[in-house]
């Protein structure tokens, strides 16, 4: 680099990092010279806005899910959306002071409107595949990756999204229930609960799908629908009776268990697959059954719905509407039942279905919080030594993680640890040096600083007295240099080189 300058004219020039700077000045007279130091630094940041939606739930299936169905993202803004059946999600970046910007997500084929930008890219996604199936109640994580450049400079910014693959397990209580005196009377049904996380008790395991398979339009008896297996979240009971009289049969399921981020949901209605069946599978006798099914928290009963006079098929399907404060910690269960009852005459076939839900309320405000921040700060891996932004990156990762996986309730230690290795990065530090040289006759004397020097005061006999300054600065510091002042001399020259 050269710069060249008219007599006693000063300028400052700006570079991100210099290497080595030679200033030429022409001696008019020598007199009393005085270095005054003009390099500086001023750290320069530039923040993004970057959101990807935290989790999308995959087309449920009993072998390995892959396809998008729902998605749980937030607004451009950074509010939360809470709907339970999103089929797009918003993808949202922006660099004030980008002049070209694009996106690219790594784990899966993605389908979504436009990729590219100036400073902005402001898109919804529509469909998507996963690379690599998960199978039931699993989670793989993507990462979006979006290539801006600042000021002629390219740049990166990752977030990330979980993609679960739903259980496909229920909860069930079912209830085979025949009087065979005389003409047979049978009344067979099913109350079930879908979306779970994970389930615990019952004495059998049920095969029917209740995301998928279709409620029966013909009579239909339930044993070969249930195989015993301690555990295995369903109930079932089948019971035969010869007597010209009423009977009644009760059998309870197992324990649906589910995680809630109160942070994001307010009501149990806008969780992603959860839903409360039943299915009535056999009428005869009558032909219809009449009954209720309910819901009770606390010891207050709720009535959802009333089965009055219907025969085959699924006559109650539906989100589970409870409600709960914001922010909420804590375990709440809340018990299902239904009753059926159908007759000839006085054979009276009544059953008693029962299954529970319990409820484990987490706080995600935190580290989502946390999680921001990071990703917003627009950091650059270049400008951190290698160890510390390993660390980095991979607890942001983890945190990610933990934050969209819709499972997950300890979320504590991992904003605490993100935290830390956020604090922990260590920067890249360079330097610049500047050696101005001033010209005199070969044996000369002069003043610098105020003390009297010759020639090869500096340690050289080459006819110019040399003085030297320097600056320790963080990589993506911007530096700022210019010539000093001395008397009886003016700027000829400069020149020098860059490191990055």
């Amino acid at each position: 680099m050269t710069i060249l300058y008219n007599p006693m004219k000063r300028i400052i020039g700006v570079l991100t990092a210099i290497a080595l700077l030679f200033v030429m000045l022409f001696n008019f007279n020598i007199g009393f010279l005085r270095a005054e130091a003009t390099v500086s630094n001023t750290h320069v940041s530039y923040p993004i806005t970057f959101y990807v939606p935290e989790t999308i739930y995959l087309n449920p299936s009993d072998t390995a899910a892959s396809t998008f169905k729902y998605y749980v993202y937030c607004e451009t803004n950074g509010n939360l959306n809470a709907n339970n059946a999103d089929t797009t999600g918003k993808v949202y970046f922006n660099c004030a002071a980008a002049t070209s910007c694009s996106i690219a997500c790594e784990g899966a084929a993605v389908a979504m409107g436009a990729n590219t930008g100036t400073n902005t890219i402001d898109t919804n996604i529509t469909a998507g595949t996963i690379v690599a199936p998960l199978s039931p109640g699993k989670t793989s994580l993507l990462k979006w990756t979006v290539t801006y450049t600042v000021n002629g400079e390219t740049r990166t910014a990752k977030a990330y999204t979980v993609c679960y693959a739903p259980v496909i397990d229920e909860v069930a209580a079912g209830i085979r229930h025949a009087h065979t005196y005389s003409t047979a009377v049978f009344n067979q049904g099913i109350l079930w609960l879908i979306g779970l996380h994970s389930f615990s008790g019952g004495s059998h395991k049920c095969v029917k799908n209740f995301f998928t398979d279709s409620a029966p339009t013909n009579n239909t008896g339930l044993e070969p629908w249930f195989q015993s297996s301690s555990g295995g979240g369903a109930g079932f009971r089948s019971e035969s009776h010869s007597s010209n009289a009423g009977d009644d049969e009760r059998v309870t399921g197992g324990t649906a268990n589910i995680t809630v981020d109160s942070s994001r949901y307010t009501n149990l209605n806008q969780i992603p697959n959860l839903k409360l069946g039943f299915w009535q599978c056999d009428v005869e006798g009558d032909g219809t059954v009449n009954g209720w099914i309910k819901q009770s928290v606390d010891s207050v009963e709720t009535h959802l719905f009333s089965l009055n006079n219907v025969g085959l098929g699924c006559h109650y399907s539906n989100s589970i509407n409870y409600l709960n404060t914001q922010g909420l910690y804590g375990t709440k269960h809340i018990d299902f039942s239904a009753y059926s009852e159908n007759n000839r005459g006085s054979r009276w076939n009544r059953n008693h279905y029962n299954i529970d839900l319990s409820v484990t309320y987490t706080n995600k405000t935190y580290l989502r919080s946390q999680v921001r921040a990071c990703i917003q700060a627009g950091l650059q891996e270049a400008d951190y030594s290698p160890s510390s932004w390993s660390t980095y990156s991979n607890t942001l990762a983890d945190a990610a993680e933990i934050l969209g996986n819709p499972t997950k309730t300890d979320v504590s230690n991992i904003a605490a640890t993100l935290l830390n290795a956020f604090s922990s990065l260590s920067k890249t530090t360079k330097s610049v040096v500047i050696t101005h040289l001033l010209p005199c006759p070969v044996g000369a004397t002069g003043l610098v600083d105020g003390m009297l020097k010759d020639d090869s005061a500096d340690g050289s006999n080459d006819g110019y007295f040399t003085i030297t300054e320097s600056l320790t600065f963080e990589s993506s510091d911007t530096v700022y240099f210019s010539p000093n002042n001395y008397t009886g001399y003016t700027v000829v020259s400069a020149s020098g080189s860059t490191t990055s």
